[in-house]
């Protein structure tokens, strides 16, 4: 399984990917990745000035080099080249597993967390919960799919988004039993409190 760093995030954004990652250590092109999404990185969707991260721009230029050579390289068994450029990319790849990126994510996770927290009114406790029961890298208000007041909505929520019940066949439906085989798969949690989190993976 790969393992994801953090790259940057955009500052002062409600998007809720508005945190980006990327791989560690990436054998082909450098993609963005968060718990919703994984795509190309490409210079046109792209402003520094609009973000935060440890990274400099000649760093990012570098990045945008490095892929436009590799899709370059792609279908050609050019192992000198690859080598090159993966010789050149390193120094920033080193900078983004480096303490002061981990450092520099902490930071990004505390406001991540107090924007999931504001948007449901959760306790200190709950959202230190909630960001250490999710299974991947990514720590972000992104994971968190949604939160439902009890088992029994969860289940509810989930049974009509699935269009396993109709109106007329609503009462015969256990939703309280749906909401405790839900909590059978990781992306379903349960607080103290009898809260759900569905996570995102």
């Amino acid at each position: 399984m790969s393992k994801y760093v953090f790259l940057y995030k955009i500052w002062n954004s409600d998007d809720r990917d508005c945190v980006k990652y990327v791989e560690s250590n990436p054998s082909g092109t450098i993609g963005l990745h968060g718990a919703c999404f994984s795509c190309g990185f490409d210079r046109e969707d792209f402003d520094y000035d609009d973000i935060v991260t440890l990274l400099t721009r000649k760093d990012f230029e570098l990045i945008f080099h490095y892929n436009s050579e590799i899709k370059r390289l792609k279908d050609c068994d050019d192992c000198e080249n690859r080598k090159q450029l993966q010789e050149l990319i390193k120094p920033v790849l080193d900078k983004l597993n480096s303490e002061g990126n981990r450092m520099l994510f902490e930071k990004v996770v505390e406001e991540e967390m107090e924007a999931i927290q504001y948007e449901f009114s959760l306790t200190d406790d709950e959202i230190i919960d909630i960001f250490d029961r999710y299974c991947q890298d990514y720590q972000d208000r992104a994971i968190v799919s949604n939160i439902y007041e009890s088992v029994k909505v969860c289940g509810y929520e989930y049974a009509y988004a699935c269009g396993y019940i109709q109106d007329h066949t609503e009462r015969y439906f256990d939703f309280e039993k749906l909401g405790y085989d839900l909590l059978d798969n990781e992306d379903y949690y349960e607080l103290p409190d009898g809260q759900v989190v569905r996570y995102n993976y």
